[in-house]
């Protein structure tokens, strides 16, 4: 597996090839996903994405939780938001908003499976959530956590009224996600900063692994082709075939997403290994790739 130069890069290269139509990626995302979240459960527990860690002390449980701040220090939520948590998992950071910061956050999935374990942990903590016996809801506190099976890349046939949330929050999910465009477009919608709803601006919160801008050959060499070997080799079995393409800059995503429509953009943010910790990152260089695009 090749990494593209990204002086030469595309929309498609964030697609699926077309030997692997999109049905059935999905259906193999889902299949995943259906087989392993028990299993994620008891390696993971409840937060299914990786932490930011601060100190060699600092535990695994302790590091998810403190992205979790992170994305929230740097968009600046506020308490009791309306979220849309898409790639929930089994519900962790959506009850995490809900109880610590009385946010009211829909999960979505493309996982019964998910959907099933998000409800049952959700109801033995003690938040508002889907009954577990029923279809409708319980009635919602101060924060509450509600999840369904949804698409995200159809989640506007789910939630048809634009500006319905405050907040889109996607973290670990993004790279899961085969037409990125599409999906930029529908949060859009279903955000409050659409144009008809612009007394409030909504938030775009989105957390995933991308490669650093400029890399050197030895660089990639050792650092980001072993990552997408371990990818390729998984992909060989078909229940674990669900991660897309080479791994792609920040740049590149910010680009597709300017290309989107959504151009009210914040900075970007880069926490990385190395002494580096958090620092700006992206923004600059997606304005010199949207400067040649017009010239």
């Amino acid at each position: 597996m090749t990494v593209p130069n990204d002086k030469s890069w595309s929309e498609h290269d964030l697609l699926p090839p077309e030997t692997s139509p999109m049905v059935a990626l999905k259906d193999r995302i889902r299949h995943h996903y259906e087989l392993a979240s028990e299993y994620y459960y008891t390696l993971w527990g409840e937060h299914i994405h990786h932490g930011y860690f601060r100190a060699p002390s600092d535990t695994k449980e302790r590091a998810q939780l403190r992205l979790i701040e992170l994305l929230i220090e740097r968009s600046q939520l506020e308490t009791g938001s309306t979220v849309l948590d898409v790639g929930c998992g089994i519900g962790g950071t959506s009850r995490y908003l809900a109880r610590n910061h009385d946010c009211k956050v829909t999960g979505i999935t493309i996982s019964g499976k998910q959907v099933e374990m998000a409800i049952k942990l959700t109801c033995d903590s003690g938040i508002n959530t889907n009954s577990p016996m029923a279809t409708d809801f319980t009635n919602p506190g101060s924060g509450s956590a509600l999840f369904h099976e949804v698409d995200a890349e159809t989640m506007t046939d789910f939630f048809p009224g634009e500006g319905a949330f405050d907040c889109v929050w996607i973290s670990e999910a993004l790279s899961h996600l085969p037409d990125k465009a599409l999906f930029f477009r529908n949060a859009f919608k279903v955000l409050k900063s659409h144009p008809e709803h612009t007394e409030q601006p909504g938030k775009l919160v989105v957390a995933d692994w991308f490669k650093a801008e400029d890399l050197t050959e030895k660089q990639l060499e050792d650092d980001i082709k072993p990552i997408e070997g371990i990818v390729h080799q998984l992909s060989l079995l078909p229940c674990l075939n669900v991660l897309l393409n080479p791994m792609q800059t920040l740049a590149t995503h910010l680009l597709v997403l300017w290309r989107s429509n959504v151009k009210n953009t914040t900075k970007t943010k880069d926490f990385a290994f190395g002494n580096r910790g958090v620092s700006e990152a992206g923004s600059d260089h997606v304005k010199e790739m949207i400067r040649d695009e017009k010239a």
